[in-house]
């Protein structure tokens, strides 16, 4: 029979966050701030948009818990959900010092010091990422967008590809790929570029963000 944190973490993976949100309540309520669940309960809270109710769960999980990891990464992740951007790096970078290496905390070191056009930066955390995990498909494509960004085309089109090599049918890279090639082809009058980007605009009609998605969360022991 699964253990209550096993069952939450099922209908996490499942992606029912309000189920998440019910059982999560539950366990605390004879477990008060048991880590996971407090971690759990975040994230299916941001997951259903209620951000302010995320953060405010993440600080009461990380004063009974400040040495839990997933805690302490995930913050950040709520700041930048209500445009805190400043307060998330500082909660990236805290983690760094405080925790093993994570790709994951390298990848959203680089995606919010992108966001905050803090260039070279971002790129510097990408390559750890990188370094730490080299198939690790976001960061490449959160790479190609600050590449894109710094006006670096080729080299956006080469992280891009990257990506794609390890994930064909990743379809936030095959869009930036597109948002390159049109770039290029605006920038050069490069026909082959132009007939690219139709391309792949064409296979996907729904808008993505700039960014590769969003930062990554860490989950748990039991979560990975």
């Amino acid at each position: 029979m699964p253990t209550p944190l096993q069952t939450i973490n099922a209908a996490f993976r499942a992606g029912r966050h309000q189920t998440v949100c019910q059982l999560c309540r539950s366990f605390l309520t004879s477990n008060p701030y048991q880590p996971d669940a407090m971690n759990y309960l975040a994230l299916s809270l941001s997951a259903l948009g209620k951000n302010s109710a995320a953060l405010a769960c993440y600080k009461d999980g990380i004063t009974h818990n400040p040495n839990h990891a997933a805690l302490a990464g995930n913050i950040g992740q709520a700041y930048s959900a209500i445009g805190e951007h400043e307060k998330a790096l500082e909660c990236f970078k805290n983690f760094e010092k405080r925790f093993p290496p994570s790709h994951l905390i390298y990848n959203n070191l680089g995606f919010t010091c992108a966001t905050l056009c803090l260039y070279s930066e971002a790129m510097e955390y990408f390559t750890k990422s990188l370094a730490l995990r080299p198939d690790f498909e976001k960061a490449l494509c959160n790479m190609a967008v600050t590449y894109r960004d710094m006006n670096r085309l080729e080299e956006a089109q080469e992280a891009c590809k990257r990506a794609l090599r390890i994930r064909p049918e990743y379809a936030e890279a095959q869009f930036v790929l597109s948002t390159i090639h049109l770039l290029k082809a605006t920038m050069y009058g490069d026909l082959m570029s132009m007939n690219r980007a139709g391309v792949w605009n064409g296979q996907h009609h729904s808008p993505l963000p700039d960014l590769a998605g969003t930062e990554r969360p860490l989950l748990t022991a039991n979560g990975s």
